[in-house]
């Protein structure tokens, strides 16, 4: 069975032998010039090119098997929504009429109008394609910081920038930012991890008869979610628990 995503593989990589530290330093290095804007149109796009050959040269070295890549088909999901509603647009209401009424027409503009109630707008399509690829760019140079890096890792890695923090503001100490991001970070594969279970456990109480009656799926949904919300806050609150008490020696 897939792990879920953004879940660790044990594995002996390239990447997994990275100290984790640096592999954040260049997540967020890399997300930044991913979507950084540029005056110049040629730069903007030789930072991308630059960024995707970074992030594929690390998805080869991290021997991630390709089918893996279909726990991030939701991107090209979000990227369609995102692109119907950046290509489309309303038109003003007070010139609709129905006599005039026409699939595909066009205005004094020449606008594509789309049932004489909707703007669309083909220049802003090449726009919203490369934000999808940005976003899936994004999205895939996180699977593979995920993939590669222990939940051990990031707290190490976490607790090393403030150590490092703390030398110049000692009091950064006490408010122990570390504890906090290490808890949300490390709580992203557990949201999976956790509705992969609640899933399974439906799946195998129901099957396929959840989805023949709409409002029985509803409700399951409802309860599957209330489920999944129970079980993170308990997680939660065990996690902040655990880190506490492990900090707790080296602070003093």
């Amino acid at each position: 069975m897939d792990s879920p995503l953004f879940s660790y593989r044990k594995a002996d990589t390239p990447l997994h032998k990275i100290p984790g530290f640096i592999k954040i330093v260049f997540q967020f290095i890399l997300c930044l010039l991913i979507f950084a804007g540029f005056n110049s149109k040629t730069a903007e796009i030789i930072c991308l090119s630059v960024c995707s050959v970074i992030i594929f040269s690390a998805f080869i070295l991290s021997k991630i098997h390709l089918k893996s890549l279909k726990k991030i088909r939701f991107v090209f999901f979000i990227g369609a929504f995102y692109t119907i509603f950046k290509v489309l647009g309303p038109l003003d209401l007070s010139n609709f009429s129905t006599e005039n009424f026409r699939i595909i027409s066009r205005d004094k503009n020449q606008q594509i109008i789309l049932f004489s109630a909707v703007v669309l707008f083909p220049e802003r399509f090449p726009g919203a394609l490369l934000y999808t690829f940005r976003f899936f760019m994004s999205s895939l140079s996180a699977f593979i910081l995920f993939d590669t890096t222990s939940p051990v890792e990031i707290k190490f890695a976490f607790e090393t920038a403030q150590n490092h923090i703390a030398k110049i503001f000692p009091a950064i100490k006490k408010i122990n930012p570390a504890m906090t991001i290490t808890l949300a970070v490390n709580f992203i594969p557990q949201i999976f991890s956790t509705w992969r279970r609640i899933d399974l456990a439906t799946k195998a109480r129901l099957g396929k008869n959840r989805r023949k009656n709409p409002l029985a799926f509803i409700r399951i949904l409802y309860a599957e979610m209330t489920a999944l919300l129970s079980c993170l806050i308990n997680q939660a609150e065990t996690k902040r628990k655990a880190l506490v008490n492990r900090s707790e020696p080296a602070n003093k």
